[in-house]
């Protein structure tokens, strides 16, 4: 009988031990499925949490609250460094504070970040002519050209920084492509 005790042990011992590779892949799937959940809760948090500062600092600016909107950017950055949306609307704020240094900061830290989008570069442009720095802002613009031939605007922007760095003779060619592109438009 003692034998038989044994036995239905040892079996019982066997099955437990059949089972344990089982039950560690069972608790390895059970804790992945929960990491991940945790991180997609995280990241959809923080993208909401981005959208809505972003949204409270073009509320702050409709309000005319600079130092509130320059905040919330602040805190959308922080919190999405590698979002482009955010930089952009600082730069906004600064730009029409008349901080142009920020302003240049926030759009380099931008087109670092998305170096296909025209947006950054027409702006980097508009505010390093604004800073004098004229060869800067005909790189930028030929940057934003070079990515998007189609905007008479910024061709001509492009001719005045030649221009006011004295290469007239690169920007008499550039202000008769813009208004080729604008025929009958007073602007061009």
């Amino acid at each position: 009988q003692g034998h038989g005790c044994a036995t239905k042990h040892c079996d019982r011992s066997r099955i437990i031990e059949s089972h344990q590779p089982m039950k560690r892949l069972a608790i390895g799937v059970i804790l992945t499925v929960s990491l991940a959940a945790v991180f997609l809760y995280s990241g959809s948090t923080r993208t909401s949490e981005y959208s809505r500062l972003v949204a409270a600092g073009d509320a702050a600016l409709t309000n005319d609250d600079a130092f509130l909107a320059i905040e919330a950017f602040s805190e959308a950055i922080a919190l999405r460094g590698e979002a482009m949306l955010a930089h952009l609307r600082r730069d906004e704020t600064y730009h029409g504070r008349g901080d142009l240094e920020a302003a240049h900061r926030d759009l380099t830290e931008a087109h670092r970040l998305e170096p296909s989008a025209t947006r950054p570069l027409e702006a980097l442009g508009d505010v390093s002519r604004e800073l004098g720095q004229h060869d800067a802002a005909a790189r930028h613009y030929a940057a934003y050209l070079a990515i998007d031939d189609s905007r008479p605007t910024v061709l001509y922007k492009l001719a005045v920084a030649h221009y006011q760095a004295g290469r007239e003779a690169l920007a008499i060619p550039l202000l008769r492509q813009a208004i080729g592109l604008t025929p009958g438009r007073a602007e061009a």
